[in-house]
């Protein structure tokens, strides 16, 4: 093993026995309420991430190309910022995206998406059939919201507080947690 990969992996490996067995438990609860059982038994990635964020938008690429290569369990946790001003409405639009099973159409392009504002996330939503009365009658309703409540008090339970951060727990139980795509590529 080349002496920069294994510096690579121990950094990673320290990375993860800095997660409190109280937040393990968290995951573990996350999982086992979230998941069916056949799920259970592959490895599990949770993306935090905020679609406004440029850091997430340099890992979204190569995050797709790691997940579609991999037999992991993938989980996109919303974490808007309010720092970013279109961030909670892209948010609502993944959400929306999602529910209606378009999101794996939906996601690259908004992270293809340079110039930011409502109508043109509105405009790019319609491109992928989800339409302005859509968006304006579910876009704030119940399981839209509820989605993004349920991953605020995820990610406020485990302290997660930047965007991106991965956290991944193998199905051999070891759990990881790292802000690079080079890292979790690491311990896959």
């Amino acid at each position: 093993m080349p002496l920069e990969r294994a510096a690579e992996i121990n950094q990673a490996n320290h990375l993860a026995s800095v997660m409190s067995p109280e937040h393990r438990q968290i995951i573990q609860n996350y999982i086992a309420a979230n998941f069916s059982k056949d799920d259970k038994s592959r490895s599990t990635l949770f993306a935090f991430d905020d679609a406004e964020c440029p850091f997430c938008d340099q890992a979204d690429r190569p995050l797709d190309k790691l997940v579609s290569e991999t037999t992991v369990n993938f989980h996109l946790i919303e974490m808007p910022s309010p720092m970013h001003p279109f961030a909670l409405f892209a948010a609502k639009l993944e959400t929306l995206a999602l529910l209606k099973g378009k999101f794996v159409q939906f996601h690259p392009a908004l992270y293809s998406t340079m110039f930011w504002s409502k109508p043109v996330l509105i405009h790019l939503a319609g491109s992928y059939g989800i339409t302005p009365s859509e968006i304006e009658s579910e876009a704030n309703s119940g399981p839209v919201l509820d989605k993004l409540k349920k991953d605020k008090n995820f990610a406020d339970a485990l302290q997660v507080d930047a965007t991106p951060t991965f956290i991944l727990v193998r199905s051999d139980g070891d759990t990881f947690t790292t802000h690079s795509v080079d890292q979790l590529t690491c311990v896959m």
